[in-house]
């Protein structure tokens, strides 16, 4: 799969989805600011929505989301949201790896996500995160770290 076809395929999936919440809860979800909004960082906040508010009372029912900040817990947390976002790209027809290597910084940037729902359901605002520093992440490749 190129890259093209990964980005129709993505742009899809956060089409619908954007629809699916908005026609069953009115939220619309394409008015929230995402921080270097394009497809890649769409799809994988948007893969990231579904976990956190559909697929984690199923996974820790009942569970408080601050219990979930322990060790443990946080990494089978976050191992969840991985694999969840592989069914939804093999549902797509999409090779998970192909993903993996067209999209920078895949899991780092999952991990991001995770934290940022879970700390906005313990009752952290936007504000409190600094977004020039919180950008600047997003702006680094690996191979920006390595000497030439």
């Amino acid at each position: 799969m190129n890259q093209q076809q990964l980005v129709q395929k993505t742009q899809e999936f956060s089409e619908k989805y954007m629809m699916s919440v908005q026609k069953v809860s009115g939220i619309d979800l394409s008015e929230i600011q995402i921080v270097e909004d394009d497809w890649d960082t769409r799809f994988m906040w948007l893969a990231t929505h579904l976990f956190v508010t559909i697929k984690l009372n199923e996974v820790y029912p009942g569970v408080k989301i601050e219990d979930l900040f322990q060790g443990e817990k946080l990494i089978h947390l976050y191992a969840g949201l991985v694999s969840n976002t592989m069914t939804i790209l093999e549902q797509m027809e999409v090779d998970p790896l192909d993903t993996i290597r067209i999209i920078p910084n895949f899991f780092i940037r999952h991990y991001d996500y995770l934290i940022q729902f879970m700390g906005s359901n313990c009752g952290y605002k936007s504000k409190d995160i600094n977004m020039d520093m919180f950008g600047g992440w997003f702006a680094i490749k690996a191979s920006d770290l390595l000497e030439e």
